[in-house]
Formats: C-alpha cells, sequence, structure tokens
C-alpha cells in the first residue's frame, strides 16, 4: 500500500489558487453586497459583521480586489454596492426595434411627400381634402421619413417637406 501515492481532493469552493484564505469579513461583506438588491449603508453593514472588524479598510479591501473585475464595488449616495465596470456597460445596453403602426392619414401624408417633395403642408392638404393633424408630420419627423427641405421661393416662403435619401413613389430620383 505504501506504493499507492495518496490522492487528495480538494473541495471546489477552496480559494483562488494563491493558497491564501480569504479573510472571512471579505466573505461576508461580499456576501451581503452581492445578496442585497439595494446598496447597503455603512451602519447596516457594520449591523451583521463581527465587533471587531474594521470596516472601512475591509471595504477598501474588497473594492481593491473587484476594481479590475468585470464588477466593481462603488459607493452611490453614501451606500455601498456591485455594479458592472464602466468599460464593460456596452454589453448591457439593449438595442431594440420599435414597430409603430402608421395610421391612415399617415400613409396617405407620406404617399403624397413621395410623389410631391419637396411639398408645403397647404399643398398636402389640397390634394388630400382635408387638414393635415401636425402630429401627423410630427410622427413621420421623429420616424425619419420624412424631413424638412427648406422654404419655397413663394410670398411668405413656407416650409417644405421632402423624403429621407431616395423616398420616390414610381418616379425616378
Amino acid at each position: 500500500m505504501s506504493s499507492l501515492a495518496k490522492r487528495v481532493i480538494m473541495p471546489m469552493d477552496e480559494p483562488e489558487s494563491a493558497g491564501e484564505a480569504r479573510p472571512e469579513e471579505l466573505r461576508l461583506l461580499e456576501a451581503m453586497l452581492f445578496a442585497s438588491a439595494e446598496p447597503l449603508d455603512e451602519a447596516t453593514l457594520a449591523a451583521r459583521l463581527p465587533a471587531e472588524v474594521d470596516l472601512p479598510a475591509a471595504l477598501a479591501r474588497l473594492q481593491q480586489d473587484y476594481a479590475l473585475r468585470g464588477v466593481n464595488l462603488v459607493r452611490i449616495g453614501g451606500k455601498w454596492t456591485f455594479r458592472t465596470a464602466s468599460d464593460l456597460s456596452w454589453l448591457l445596453s439593449k438595442e431594440s426595434i420599435e414597430t409603430r403602426k402608421l395610421s391612415r392619414a399617415a400613409i396617405e401624408t407620406l404617399a403624397i411627400v413621395a410623389y410631391h417633395q419637396p411639398v408645403t403642408r397647404t399643398e398636402i392638404e389640397e390634394i388630400r381634402g382635408v387638414v393635415v393633424n401636425r402630429g401627423i408630420l410630427d410622427t413621420l419627423m421623429e420616424s425619419g421619413w420624412i424631413r424638412p427641405k427648406g422654404h419655397k421661393q413663394t410670398p411668405g416662403r413656407p416650409a417644405t417637406t421632402g423624403g429621407r435619401g431616395r423616398l420616390t413613389a414610381g418616379r425616378p430620383a
């Protein structure tokens, strides 16, 4: 039996390979801050730690330990919490495409602008036969379908509207 090597089984939750055990107060702080849904103030943290713990020093050490990781320990409004590292914030940005249906009036207005551009609001109203709601033009501009094209060279210099890029209705651009 002496020729067989002894096999040592290490538990999975051992400290990092540095071989040095993590101080208990840092483990306790880490657990409280990680599990909390909201930032914690120092009084709350101190109440749950052993009395002999130097809280400011422990927080500074924990902050230093997490400085180069994906999450950082930060102080916000006098309270402590873990936040995503600022250089990784781009990973969490959410891009969404918002699909909005245009009303019948907006589609008619868009068709008129596409065919007659550059066109004034009065010209759109004459073609449609009804007053154009200001909200329709605003909605089309906000969504990027139309844009201001300048002013017409007529008395009163009314503003004209046109399509973005190659918005045409069966005509060469």
